[in-house]
């Protein structure tokens, strides 16, 4: 009727909320806010444990987006350990692309084969996950699914290997290198030396000219290889994210 004033609804913590549509807000959020999909992401991994949604994940948040939207070509974080960078970084992160994008190929490394696996496997447990197959509808996963490789039924795919691993014939949208040594073999010159001759001739031969680059490592004498000094391949684009400890 005209001129007639709307009812005010008072919602108060005694109200009951409807668990379905809790469900459907929660998916329409976490498609479009990368830190809320880190969160639950992270509960669908360690389900008892608690999440600190720390500034510096915010931050993380922030400029994967940014490397995911194309406006960061070439990314460096350097974070002390325990500080949830390869769950954002190696497990959420590529997730979260091929949840955009079913099309994209990701290729992952860590400095060992048990670590590459440890993440193969959380980032597949998300994939399979019931949240995130409604988050993402469009995103499923192929039967071409090994322990190294979980690949899309539209032939995106996140491959993962080690430092000195094999990557013949095989190329990358993205590559995310966590890692790339382990701390203690962060002190020695020619181990460093090794990693970084394997990363030049090697791994950048995998990365097509206009894609992206995410390098992870500790904050350590190992954030002091040439793989974190080498130029962006394209003009511009290149970004270095160092948390103190």
């Amino acid at each position: 009727m005209k001129g007639k004033k709307p009812k005010l609804v008072a919602i108060t913590g005694s109200t009951p909320i409807d668990p379905t549509l809790h469900l459907v807000t929660l998916n329409a959020i976490s498609r479009v806010d990368f830190p809320a999909f880190i969160r639950r992401c992270f509960h669908l991994l360690s389900p008892a444990a608690t999440f600190h949604n720390n500034w510096h994940i915010l931050a993380l948040a922030h400029h994967l987006e940014q490397v995911r939207l194309g406006k960061i070509k070439r990314l460096i974080i350097n974070v002390p350990p325990r500080s949830l960078k390869s769950v954002v970084s190696s497990v959420a992160f590529p997730a979260w692309l091929l949840g955009h994008d079913p099309t994209k190929r990701i290729i992952t490394v860590s400095y060992g084969a048990d670590l590459a696996a440890k993440h193969a496997n959380d980032f597949r447990a998300i994939l399979s996950s019931h949240a995130y197959r409604q988050t993402f509808p469009q995103t499923r996963i192929s039967s071409k699914n090994t322990e190294s490789e979980v690949v899309t039924t539209r032939n995106g795919y996140r491959l993962t290997t080690s430092v000195d691993g094999t990557l013949t014939g095989r190329g990358g949208d993205i590559i995310i290198v966590d890692d790339p040594l382990k701390p203690i073999d962060a002190l020695s010159e020619s181990k460093r030396e090794r990693v970084n001759q394997w990363y030049f001739n090697t791994l950048l031969s995998r990365l097509g000219r206009g894609n992206l680059e995410l390098e992870l490592s500790p904050k350590s004498r190992a954030s002091k290889n040439r793989t974190n000094q080498a130029p962006t391949r394209e003009s511009g684009g290149s970004c270095a994210v160092r948390y103190p400890t």
